[in-house]
């Protein structure tokens, strides 16, 4: 008599178990399309920390550069050669900011195109 139980409690336990509902289309493609803008969130939050890792380094540049030309105003006496030497310290600067600039934007450019 157990043994019939059992088959008959085994029974039950394999058809509560065993599920015949499936997810629907619209589910499915709401739970990916979720997925795909969770992922590129998260690219997006990489390219950010990556932009602002070479903004600081363009900005410890133009600090030390500046440094530079507030040494050499104090240090060098003939006012000539001072002001060569802080046209091409700032010209530096400049070239640095531009070089960053542009490297910034041909970066986003080959991973948009390419």
């Amino acid at each position: 008599m157990t043994n019939k139980n059992n088959n008959n409690l085994d029974e039950l336990i394999y058809n509560s178990i065993k599920i015949e509902d499936n997810p629907t289309k619209q589910l499915n493609d709401t739970l990916k399309t979720k997925i795909y803008e969770k992922e590129n969130m998260e690219k997006v939050t990489e390219k950010i920390r990556v932009k602002y890792f070479v903004y600081l380094f363009m900005s410890l540049n133009i600090v030390l550069s500046l440094l530079i030309c507030i040494s050499i105003v104090i240090f060098i006496k003939n006012i000539y050669l001072c002001i060569i030497i802080l046209c091409l310290v700032l010209s530096y600067i400049l070239s640095s900011v531009i070089i960053t600039f542009l490297s910034l934007k041909l970066k986003i450019f080959k991973e948009v195109f390419i």
